[in-house]
């Protein structure tokens, strides 16, 4: 095209006429509508408060007191061995763990029935030690004045073979 159809094309009132194809080519489609937009970004918005909120209330950590302060860091105890002089059954226990203690202190205490039993079993073998002692002791009374007349019939033994 040249100049002059270029300007006159441009000079010339559009008609109002046209054909329907010229005319769906010009026309924008349709834009969504504003307020169903709003509702949908709201919607959004309200869910968002809510998840928030549900996080908060069981998910969150609590808050710490005023009076408290938070921390971060390592506890170390010290482990100590615990072990009984003699076994036996527990009767009682006066301490739990985690409770301080100082030596010396009673953790527990223990039925001393066992103990007794052991106790009264040691008394009866000491006895009869010492009654078997006393039989030895008075068996060696014997084997001594047998050593001593055996002694003096050796000695006559020799007398008489002297003689």
């Amino acid at each position: 095209m040249t100049e002059q159809q270029i300007a006159d094309t441009i000079s010339q009132p559009r008609d109002i006429a046209r054909p329907a194809a010229a005319s769906r080519e010009v026309t924008p489609p349709p834009a969504a509508p504003r307020p169903r937009r709003m509702l949908v970004l709201l919607a959004v918005l309200g869910i968002l408060v809510i998840a928030f909120f549900i996080w908060r209330g069981f998910f969150a950590s609590p808050r710490v007191p005023p009076n408290i302060v938070a921390l971060s860091g390592r506890i170390e105890g010290d482990d100590s061995a615990v072990a009984p002089k003699t076994a036996g059954r527990i009767l009682e226990v006066r301490q739990r763990e985690g409770d301080t203690v100082k030596a010396g202190d009673v953790i527990a205490v223990l039925d001393d029935e066992q103990i007794r039993a052991r106790e009264s079993a040691a008394r009866a073998a000491l006895s009869s030690a010492q009654a078997n002692a006393k039989t030895a002791q008075a068996q060696i009374a014997v084997l001594q004045q047998q050593l001593q007349q055996n002694e003096l019939l050796t000695s006559q033994a020799k007398l008489d073979a002297q003689g």
